[in-house]
């Protein structure tokens, strides 16, 4: 059984449909959060570079100055680190 649904048969016997959807969100969002929260200041700049801002390597190794893989080795470690096993 996957998470979602594992969490969502946990949580049926508290809550109406409205409100266990509303309560798997938060859930949801908050974990995210802990995960984003387990990256340093730069993990997240470089992440939110490439995914919000859609800066590819190349740009942001300019604006920083730093080397192409320099930044790829920042990508890589903080995508590591987002994985949930």
């Amino acid at each position: 059984m996957n998470t979602y649904a594992s969490l969502r048969t946990k949580l049926e016997v508290c809550f109406d449909d409205a409100s266990l959807d509303e309560a798997i969100e938060t859930y949801s969002n908050i974990e995210v959060l802990d995960l984003l929260n387990s990256l340093n200041s730069y993990e997240k700049y470089i992440l939110e570079l490439i995914f919000i801002y859609q800066f590819t390597v190349t740009d942001i190794s300019k604006l920083l100055n730093k080397s192409r893989q320099s930044v790829n080795q920042v990508k890589k470690r903080a995508l590591d680190k987002l994985k949930i096993v």
